[in-house]
């Protein structure tokens, strides 16, 4: 079956190729013992300069190292090589948190995320997940390397506080990370390494486990068990014994 995804992700349909792309990173999510083997094939279709590839590959080696953060070393070669293609909000923002959560890994972590960055009207056309992640990935690679990020996380302050237009929630975060820094550098540098703490599972994991005995229900629409959006038999009985007794 790997080997049949490998192919269909070096289709010429871009949206075949994709989903196989997205199916390799679920299963090297899901199966542990091929998660290493698997991160190493991301890698391949990550530096194939492919930018449909790159952009999916990214996303999901945000995805399975959130859950085996200790697999870092297999992407962490080619992870810069991959830049100049990163270009969906999505995927910019999965290779952002990459960099702020294995910054002390990657030496070139915080003048790449500079140069996503730029100036700042280059900086408010970015889609506002994006301006978001910037934000959050500078303060993440601050705490761990504060000579090379005092500057840029500055800059990305002043770029927030000093725009009009900014919107609202993106003002409260910023604020929010300021205050922290300011109270206790050492308290938002624990909050951020706990990231890297492997999970045995993710949320939607153990609901998708919960629903495949739902298979082809509204359990996969609602991605909730039967019992959480549903009244059980005994309730709709009991209200039509009512009914028909006219009470």
């Amino acid at each position: 079956m790997l080997n049949e995804l490998n192919e269909y992700a070096n289709e010429g349909d871009v949206v075949i190729s994709r989903r196989a792309v997205k199916s390799l990173g679920v299963i090297a999510l899901r199966l542990k013992e091929v998660t290493r083997a698997l991160l190493k094939n991301l890698s391949e279709f990550f530096k194939s300069n492919k930018p449909h590839l790159v952009n999916e590959s990214v996303v999901a080696f945000q995805t399975v190292l959130r859950k085996f953060p200790k697999e870092f070393n297999e992407i962490k070669d080619c992870l810069v090589q991959g830049q100049p293609n990163i270009n969906e909000p999505d995927s910019v923002c999965a290779f952002v948190w990459l960099l702020g959560t294995f910054g002390e890994l990657i030496p070139e972590a915080p003048y790449v995320i500079e140069s996503l960055m730029g100036d700042q009207e280059e900086f408010a056309k970015h889609h506002h997940t994006v301006k978001e992640m910037l934000l959050t990935g500078s303060v993440m690679l601050f705490v761990k390397r504060p000579p090379e990020m005092q500057k840029l996380l500055s800059t990305v302050f002043g770029y927030i506080f000093n725009n009009e237009h900014t919107l609202l929630d993106l003002k409260d975060r910023a604020a929010f990370y300021y205050r922290a820094l300011q109270s206790s550098v050492e308290d938002v540098k624990k909050g951020f390494t706990e990231i890297k703490t492997e999970m045995s599972t993710f949320r939607w994991e153990r609901i998708e486990e919960r629903n495949e005995d739902n298979f082809n229900s509204l359990c996969l629409v609602y991605r909730k068990p039967e019992n959480k959006f549903t009244k059980p038999y005994e309730y709709f009985y009991a209200m039509r014994k009512k009914e028909l007794s006219g009470d």
